[in-house]
């Protein structure tokens, strides 16, 4: 039986300049904001079109076509389909509004290619709303819709054969978020996390994939470790908190100096009192003393302000894996600034200067929505990462204190 061709067609009108949607597929950085995990464009003729996703799905080619603000097409390349096929997106005013029109076209009915297109049928009706809202309002579905499970996570590895936990990975509890619903459910700091519904955990990544398909108020089985006891619960998962819009960089700046200055706060009243040889104390050879958890937050803070500089420049790095910390860079901080004090006074610097970075952005920064709305999202997120190394700084104490 003869195959026949097929083409998906999908068209949204969207509230932005054409400059905007060319952009959103012609430039690595704007792709990334609604496509995809990974992304690297060369934007001109010939030039490369790489995206890739978390679930290791990802499609290579090249731009055949390319008139600035009106028309691009690119070349399709999916890991393990049948054939290379063709995206083409025409941008067509319409009134106050554009018409984009996406065609994805060079598929077939056969059945080698059945499973292919449905996916990629899917991928379009979830990825293309979400650059109509990135656009249109800056908000990212895939971070407004995304369910959570209402805890601050860390990896687990397992060390040594007296841990409790008879499991190599997973991920621990550090926290549970405030006014979510896991504590409800019977999740405690400490619990180590093994499977969602019949899903593995085993790091962040699978954590994440594990609640992908749900949606806030699904209540789902999570299967946990506590001391050496298997448990099992139902949670109800929660919607993800949006953070407030502002105006201008400045009261987005104040905001976040508001934020900063309560994680000061609570650091300086939890190291009260401690001393220098107590900051210095590492529970073991390849865990952080107290002053390196410090060095460990100014490095981070130091990241964050350039993570500030590539958003707001368009730029967009390529890393072949997660970074990791690297030992290092946290001993040449500690050796250069040894005491606790200093190395606090230092964290308090770096935090002011990441707010009078934003403070210093120029207003324009605000007509380009994504942009302005995920630095809005990373600045109500600050005190998660401060937070989920409170309990390793009350340990660290606990050990030295009990002279082990």
């Amino acid at each position: 039986m003869e195959a026949h061709d097929k083409s998906l067609v999908f068209e949204h009108e969207i509230n932005a300049s054409a400059a905007d949607i060319f952009k959103a597929f012609t430039n690595s950085a704007h792709l990334k904001h609604w496509l995809c995990q990974i992304a690297s464009v060369d934007g001109s003729i010939d030039g490369r079109v790489y995206i890739a996703w978390e679930n290791s799905y990802y499609t290579a080619g090249h731009f055949v076509e390319f008139i600035p603000d009106e028309k691009v097409v690119f070349t399709w390349n999916g890991k393990g389909e049948p054939n290379p096929t063709e995206v083409t997106i025409q941008i067509i005013p319409s009134g106050d509004k554009q018409l984009m029109r996406l065609t994805h076209s060079g598929m077939s009915e056969s059945p080698e290619w059945e499973r292919n297109w449905k996916e990629i049928e899917k991928g379009w009706l979830i990825a293309l709303p979400n650059l109509v809202s990135m656009l249109e309002t800056g908000i990212d579905l895939r971070i407004s819709q995304r369910p959570l499970l209402g805890i601050y996570p860390e990896l687990y590895i397992r060390k040594n054969d007296d841990d409790p936990f008879p499991l190599k990975f997973g991920i621990r509890v550090v926290d549970i978020v405030e006014g979510l619903l896991a504590g409800i459910g019977g999740l405690q700091v400490g619990d180590i996390l093994i499977k969602l519904e019949n899903k593995p955990i085993t790091n962040y990544n699978t954590l994440v994939d594990s609640i992908m398909g749900y949606k806030a108020g699904d209540e789902v089985e999570v299967t946990f470790y506590r001391d050496a006891q298997k448990l099992i619960r139902k949670i109800r998962l929660s919607a993800m908190a949006l953070p407030e819009i502002y105006d201008s960089p400045q009261k987005l700046a104040d905001s976040l100096s508001t934020n900063q200055s309560k994680i000061c706060d609570e650091m300086m009243a939890m190291l009260r009192g401690i001393t220098d040889s107590e900051a210095s104390f590492k529970p073991a050879i390849d865990e952080w003393s107290i002053k390196e958890i410090i060095a460990h937050l100014i490095h981070s803070e130091r990241d964050q302000q350039l993570w500030i500089h590539n958003m707001v420049q368009g730029i967009e790095p390529q890393y072949d894996d997660e970074p990791h910390n690297l030992m290092a860079r946290v001993q040449a901080t500690v050796a250069l600034y040894p005491s606790l004090p200093q190395l606090l006074e230092l964290l308090r610097a770096s935090l002011k200067e990441t707010s009078g970075l934003i403070a210093n952005l120029p207003q324009d920064v605000t007509s380009n929505k994504s942009v302005f709305w995920n630095l809005s999202f990373v600045c109500m997120e600050y005190g998660l990462h401060f937070r989920s190394h409170s309990d390793q700084i009350e340990n660290n104490l606990k050990l030295v204190r009990e002279g082990k």
